[in-house]
């Protein structure tokens, strides 16, 4: 598939050549903070950012969601969620794009969720390229990259006055084919200017952290005393959780009023003590220190041993966002320090 140039000029039009045939998702700066919202006005587009506060994972798994409705009368009568329509996520960042090889992990592989896989396939990924990582990105440390091309249809990078558009599968090029007219050919200079940020913005990165063997020595260290040091000043406030893109913890209710009612998914968390707490009244996590281990052992050690895949794809959220200043990149510096004790 070639490779397109779209200049900046043309980015509202662009835009407007999705939304006739797809809901559009993309950034805007609202009080200052960019963040993923419906697009009804594309002149309203930023892509001039870090990072979005949260992932553009709540557009496909969302924060609450209405599974389904009933009513009581002489039986039940059911009436199913609304059907997932057509969209287009504009502007997701690398790290973000990556993280959905988690959620399809979780609901698309063993137990199949119907609702995320039915927007997952509905929709299509653009994603913006990184020329500068931010100060706790770290992306490239759990096997991922500022330019990486995973889960995206589109890959744009910034050159100046123009994004270099790379398709990359089937549905980006119907996005290609539904606005060709407003793309043109790349040329060699603008491939080289964006092997040559390729290579730049690898060297702009100021954290990382070595996960080389984690996996086995978190294992190990289950039952050591670090995870009370790694907890201490934990809040429990859930804030790293609710704004990981890789998390997928949820609970569901019914809200009712009479004979009709639904039943809701809204999102939930680890860290919460009553996340794990059976109708016995027994709770396997009743202390942060093991809410705090589980966290680090699930984005660490679980899912690398049983799926081949890290769950922190290091967008830094987590540290940024911390009002005690936990860094989940100290932590796996302090486990690694840990000296495993012999039988």
């Amino acid at each position: 598939m070639e490779n397109k140039i779209l200049k900046k000029d043309n980015l509202t039009k662009f835009s407007e050549a999705i939304m006739k045939n797809h809901v559009l998702y993309a950034p805007i700066i609202k009080n200052e903070i960019p963040q993923f919202k419906i697009i009804t006005d594309p002149k309203n587009i930023s892509l001039d950012f870090q990072n979005t506060i949260m992932s553009a994972k709540e557009v496909l798994f969302k924060q609450t969601e209405t599974m389904y409705c009933y009513t009581l009368s002489g039986g039940v009568e059911l009436s199913p969620a609304k059907p997932s329509e057509k969209s287009v996520i504009l502007g997701i960042r690398p790290c973000d794009a990556k993280s959905l090889s988690v959620l399809d992990e979780i609901f698309t592989k063993d137990i199949i969720d119907p609702y995320y896989k039915a927007r997952r396939e509905n929709t299509t990924l653009i994603g913006l390229a990184c020329n500068e990582p931010g100060l706790n990105c770290f992306c490239t440390s759990v096997k991922g990259s500022p330019t990486g091309t995973e889960n995206v249809d589109i890959l744009l990078t910034d050159l100046g006055d123009k994004y270099l558009v790379e398709v990359l599968t089937e549905k980006g090029q119907k996005i290609a084919d539904d606005t060709k007219g407003l793309l043109q050919n790349a040329s060699s200079t603008d491939k080289s200017a964006k092997e040559k940020l390729q290579k730049e913005v690898l060297e702009k990165f100021t954290r990382s952290v070595d996960v080389d063997g984690i996996a086995e020595k978190i294992k190990e260290l289950f039952e050591n005393e670090i995870w009370e040091d790694l907890a201490r000043i934990c809040l429990g406030c859930s804030i790293c959780t609710y704004m990981c893109p890789t998390c997928t913890c949820f609970d569901v209710q019914d809200e009712c009023e009479g004979n009709v009612g639904c039943r809701i998914r809204v999102w939930d968390n680890c860290q919460n003590p009553e996340y794990s707490l059976h109708g016995s009244g027994h709770n396997p996590r009743p202390a942060r220190t093991n809410r705090v281990r589980h966290k680090i052992g699930h984005k660490f050690s679980y899912l690398p041993i049983t799926a081949d895949i890290f769950g922190c794809v290091g967008c830094g959220r987590c540290i940024e966002n911390c009002p005690e200043n936990w860094d989940i990149i100290d932590a796996i510096e302090k486990i690694k320090k840990v000296k495993v004790k012999a039988d």
